[in-house]
């Protein structure tokens, strides 16, 4: 009696009440919270409790599963672009120049120069 093989891993599964057996997409959870989860069942049970314990702030799963990753429990990711344009915020016009000057090669400036020629002509 040969038997088909089977290829691939076989789809994740979640079982229900009984011999249902569901994936977590069919029961609407998404693989973040799945992973967040996990991350907070790895804490140790007194860093978990001594968080729920704060009385400064209120305790939150991002809180937990930054702690459970080893980062600030304050920690925020940003987009590595939008610190980049906070920076440039702070800087003066002069310096913004400077900095235009410096990252941008000899052709590059040149389409930037040319681009900024256009827009000015577009708004005479």
């Amino acid at each position: 009696m040969n038997t088909p093989k089977k290829r691939g891993r076989p789809p994740r599964t979640f079982v229900s009440s009984g011999d249902t057996k569901m994936t977590l997409r069919e029961l609407g959870i998404p693989r973040h919270r799945v992973a967040n989860a996990i991350a907070i069942a790895s804490l140790p049970e007194d860093v978990f409790e001594a968080e729920l314990a704060r009385t400064d702030v209120k305790p939150s799963e991002r809180r937990c599963v930054n702690l459970a990753r080893g980062l600030p429990a304050n920690h925020r990711r940003e987009n590595p672009l939008t610190e980049a344009v906070r920076a440039a915020q702070k800087l003066s016009s002069d310096e913004r120049v400077s900095l235009f000057i410096a990252v941008l090669s000899e052709d590059e400036m040149l389409q930037a120069v040319e681009r900024m020629a256009r827009l000015a002509e577009g708004r005479t």
